[in-house]
């Protein structure tokens, strides 16, 4: 014969078969939620990083392409306005088949429009400029050579540039700049 259970007991019975109660819910889903932000922020910065990384390899072959350049013409940087030629495609023999090597992996903006992602130091002024000058012009060998087109891409204010002693960094953007005013034969 079954005995009843006392009204103490099924009140028991029943509260120990209720699921979580609505602050442990919210307590778990708090953690959750701080634990995918914390997980997301981490992956958004390592592909950020990534990015810059094949940011830099592209600069880095892109000094191997000038040096190769000049070492085939007299020791001398390309002259794009001599003869009537992007820069890009004076070195584009020297970077293999592919542009893929002037697309900088963060730049979704201009090298769609223009066919690439860097600039060189091609300036107006006769100081400042290498274009067409010989490889031994530059006393300066941490010159800027080769440069991102627009700063912010891999980090706000800052741009990856390549020295003209194939030296890669990243630099504040107005250090970028300032540099391409500085003749470089100080």
């Amino acid at each position: 014969m079954d005995c009843p259970l006392p009204e103490f007991d099924r009140r028991l019975a029943r509260a120990t078969r209720c699921g979580f109660t609505l602050l442990e819910l919210l307590v778990v889903l708090g953690i959750i939620t701080l634990a995918s932000a914390l997980i997301l922020s981490g992956v958004t910065r390592a592909r950020a990083i990534a990015r810059s990384a094949g940011c830099m390899a592209n600069l880095r072959q892109i000094h191997q392409a000038f040096t190769q350049y000049a070492s085939d013409n007299d020791k001398r940087y390309p002259d794009p306005l001599s003869v009537g030629k992007s820069w890009e495609a004076l070195l584009q023999t020297y970077c293999g088949p592919s542009s893929a090597t002037f697309a900088c992996p963060a730049d979704a903006e201009i090298f769609p429009e223009v066919g690439s992602s860097y600039d060189w130091r091609d300036t107006p002024n006769p100081l400042t400029t290498l274009a067409g000058r010989p490889m031994q012009a530059a006393s300066r060998s941490w010159a800027v050579l080769a440069f991102d087109t627009l700063p912010g891409w891999h980090e706000k204010h800052f741009m990856n540039a390549i020295c003209v002693d194939g030296s890669a960094r990243e630099m504040r953007e107005e250090d970028c700049l300032s540099d391409l005013r500085v003749p470089i034969t100080q």
